[in-house]
């Protein structure tokens, strides 16, 4: 529990790739799933609001020799992509399938 934060998102190694500041947003491409309709309405919104967006169905890890503490942030990370689509990744932060009030508040709290 204490890994989670207020609005949800527990800490997690970021994928690599992805911009500081900017939300990474993973679903299934060109999907007419509930989780496709739902991850175009995140993006949306977040653009919207003015807040970087990169969308992709998957992801790596840009990490050599991890310490026990990136494990387990990883472990973590893959923990939220297998909960479902969307899973919202933002500094530092992972979630699936958050809101855009949620991940407009990570992403405010994690700059």
């Amino acid at each position: 529990a204490a890994a989670f934060d207020t609005a949800g998102f527990v800490a997690v190694e970021m994928p690599g790739g992805v911009p500081r500041n900017t939300v990474l947003v993973l679903a299934p491409p060109n999907c007419p799933s509930e989780q496709a309709q739902r991850t175009e309405v995140l993006v949306r919104d977040l653009t919207r609001a003015g807040i970087p967006v990169k969308r992709d169905s998957g992801f790596d890890f840009d990490v050599a020799n991890p310490t026990a503490e990136q494990i387990e942030r990883i472990d973590r990370t893959v923990a939220v992509f297998k909960r479902g689509a969307p899973a919202v990744f933002v500094n530092g932060l992972g979630m699936s399938n958050p809101t855009a009030e949620q991940t407009i508040a990570a992403y405010r709290v994690a700059r």
